[in-house]
């Protein structure tokens, strides 16, 4: 049992490590990007315009196909969309190891490469049916109950400290921070400002391995 956590340890630190690598080529590649739900990605030029969820998707594909290969995708979709990942994460208990998945409940147990995603009330009638992030950096508890975190992901909008320009969208790096419970499972974020009334989201994170 002592080898198979190592090695299920060094297993999930490679991935963690390959996601990362793959996303931050792909941020130092890019010339061209913006937040759009119809994909258009040209390596060799640059281009990568996408949505959030076909950002993380297109890292999995290149980092853990089978980790791809689990998550369900919509009929009349080409890829898993936010609520997907959430709807496959969220079930998961700390710890669950299914189909190259590894749930996690804590906020501090996320590492950099674990994946955060929040699902929104359909009620609400968005077009999105949610966010997917990926953590850039381990998360930093500021306070009781109120994790920073420095997250990679493609938006319309911009977090705090973020790596987008003025009048940019799509790929890039930003801050958020989320609300825990006593339980350390996250309840609520904030999107670019920590002062600001937090919102609740069903939120569900996992690890590929």
């Amino acid at each position: 049992m002592k080898f198979f956590l190592i090695a299920l340890f060094l297993s999930s630190t490679l991935l963690a490590d390959s996601m990362i690598d793959e996303a931050t080529k792909i941020l130092s590649n890019k010339r061209i990007s913006a937040y759009d739900y119809k994909k258009s990605i040209d390596e060799k030029e640059g281009v990568y315009i996408f949505d959030c969820s076909t950002f993380i998707s297109f890292i999995l594909k290149k980092s853990s196909p089978k980790a791809l290969k689990a998550l369900h995708v919509d009929e009349h979709h080409t890829h898993a969309r936010a609520k997907n990942f959430y709807e496959f994460l969220s079930p998961l208990i700390e710890g669950e190891i299914v189909h190259g998945w590894m749930g996690i409940k804590q906020m501090q147990n996320v590492h950099v490469g674990d994946i955060i995603v929040w699902k929104y009330d359909p009620s609400l009638k968005k077009h999105d049916t949610g966010h997917v992030v990926m953590v850039y950096e381990k998360p930093i508890l500021e306070e009781e109950g109120l994790w920073r975190v420095r997250v990679m992901d493609s938006t319309k909008g911009k977090h705090a400290q973020d790596s987008r320009g003025q009048n940019e969208n799509g790929l890039g790096i930003g801050t958020m921070w989320f609300r825990v419970n006593k339980e350390d499972f996250p309840i609520a974020l904030h999107n670019s400002d920590k002062l600001k009334k937090p919102v609740f989201r069903d939120i569900a994170m996992g690890r590929v391995l």
